[in-house]
């Protein structure tokens, strides 16, 4: 069943063949071993799941139980009705099976952001990547768009527990890979230009230009886009894509 997420080494060979032609050796990626998933993985609960992980509270409830499952506290949205709705349908799923679980959920959002670049869009997309030219981490989603190479980096944290010093290795690894285009995804609904944006251009500058392509979703300069998941996740990536094939 895991042959049927799509996203195994021999689908992706476009992706992949970009980064070897630019001399970048792939020391790892697409490790469904850390994924999060149904149990048991049928066609008719994957495609609930992934169903379900395009609805924004849906990510964030999975996001937080597997948090508590860390031993952390829970946060307010337990109080939330659709809370106790969700982990009812995680357990139809299967999903709150994992005891003692380690996993975060931080790398099946990476899995479901690539999935839906391929999907939605036709892009061909790996996800959880090694690469030979950092070390140390890894590379949350690269992207292959019309002989561009896009760099996206995922975070489930609310924008006030996003550390500079993150922000920071998102710089890093974006001088590292040079795409064409770079993405820094936050999946939340809060307001992320006081804690993300304006850090960001404190950090590139000097700037040449910031622009707000819709609610959420700006672009710095030519090629580096920050989003977060106002209104919807998938219409965001696809506000990004169309700038990034029209001026990156």
């Amino acid at each position: 069943m895991i042959q049927k997420l799509k996203l195994i080494k021999d689908n992706l060979p476009e992706v992949v063949l970009a980064l070897k032609r630019r001399g970048i050796k792939i020391v790892s990626y697409n490790d469904v071993n850390e994924l999060i998933l149904p149990e048991p993985l049928s066609p008719d609960n994957l495609v609930e799941y992934l169903r379900l992980l395009n609805h924004y509270y849906f990510r964030k409830v999975m996001s937080e139980y597997f948090e508590t499952l860390k031993g952390k506290s829970a946060g307010r949205l337990i109080t939330n009705p659709l809370y106790s709705r969700y982990l009812e349908r995680m357990k139809k799923l299967g999903i709150n099976n994992y005891k003692n679980c380690q996993k975060s959920f931080g790398v099946t959002l990476e899995w479901f952001i690539a999935y839906s670049l391929e999907k939605e869009y036709g892009i061909s997309s790996i996800w959880k990547t090694k690469l030979n030219i950092v070390r140390g981490g890894d590379f949350d989603v690269i992207a292959f768009l019309e002989g561009k190479i896009i760099y996206i980096e995922c975070k489930s944290s609310p924008p006030q527990n996003i550390s500079i010093e993150e922000i920071k290795r998102f710089i890093k690894r974006l001088s590292a890979l040079k795409p064409s285009a770079a993405l820094l995804y936050i999946d939340t609904t809060l307001k992320i230009e006081r804690n993300i944006v304006n850090n960001i251009i404190e950090l590139l500058k000097p700037i040449k230009s910031l622009l707000k392509l819709k609610e959420g979703v700006y672009r710095i300069n030519s090629n580096t886009y920050i989003s977060s998941s106002e209104r919807n996740l998938i219409s965001n990536l696809g506000t990004v894509i169309k700038d990034i094939i029209y001026i990156a």
